[in-house]
Formats: C-alpha cells, sequence, structure tokens
C-alpha cells in the first residue's frame, strides 16, 4: 500500500456532511479506534477544491470529527491518501491527523453551536 502526502497550499476543503463513526469490520457497535492514539475514529465527508481540477468529494478519516459544521472550511493537519487492495477492489482512502474549521463556529454531537456565529474578526482600530 503506497502513502502519498497531499499539499492543500492552494486547496480549499469544505465539510460536506456529518462525521460518522468508522466500524470494526463485521460489527455495526464497536467503533474502530487510532492505533497510535486510542482515539475513536469518524469519517468526514469533505470537498477538495484544487485550482488546476475539478471538485472531488472525499471521505477523510480522522480521530474525533466531531464537531464539524456542514458546509464551513476545513483544515485537515497532514492530509494523505493511500492506495489499497481488498478482496479484488482497490481505491483510495483518505486520512488526516485531524479536522478543524476555520474561523467559524463547531458544533457539538447534537448540532448545536459551541461557539457564537461571527461573519469577521473583530474590528481594526483606526490609528
Amino acid at each position: 500500500m503506497a502513502e502519498f502526502s497531499v499539499n492543500l497550499t492552494n486547496a480549499i476543503l469544505l465539510c460536506a456532511g456529518k462525521a460518522e463513526p468508522r466500524y470494526v469490520r463485521g460489527s455495526r457497535t464497536e467503533i474502530m479506534t487510532d492505533r497510535d492514539t486510542g482515539a475513536k475514529l469518524y469519517r468526514v465527508p469533505m470537498v477538495l477544491i484544487q485550482p488546476s481540477a475539478k471538485p472531488q468529494l472525499i471521505e477523510v478519516t480522522v480521530p474525533d470529527g466531531v464537531g464539524l459544521t456542514v458546509s464551513a472550511p476545513l483544515s485537515a493537519e497532514n492530509l494523505r491518501a493511500n492506495s489499497y487492495e481488498f478482496d479484488g477492489r482497490s481505491g483510495i482512502s483518505w486520512r488526516a491527523d485531524s479536522a478543524e474549521v476555520i474561523g467559524g463556529p463547531s458544533v457539538d454531537e447534537n448540532g448545536a453551536p459551541t461557539a457564537p456565529i461571527s461573519g469577521r474578526g473583530p474590528a481594526k482600530q483606526a490609528s
């Protein structure tokens, strides 16, 4: 399996849906955990927009995906793509060390805002 780091310098990531837990294969109750940290893993649908390519809908596995707001711009730390082959199928899986809303409110597991919504940062003082 090959792993590739994704350069997000000129890219935009948008949250495209609610984070869903990743379950251990064959189970609908046991949530997968990160081998290194023990954190629960979630799949977060995101739209990846790059200047020279079509927008792509990708599902990124992140620890603790709760609190991301649909349609909010995101930052994904250490986003990487992994090629895989399993049971005669092949594809690309996406993984990031974390995903956070950029400059906006996040929500709790019930969808309620955890921070006030503001359109802009604080006003600058005239000098």
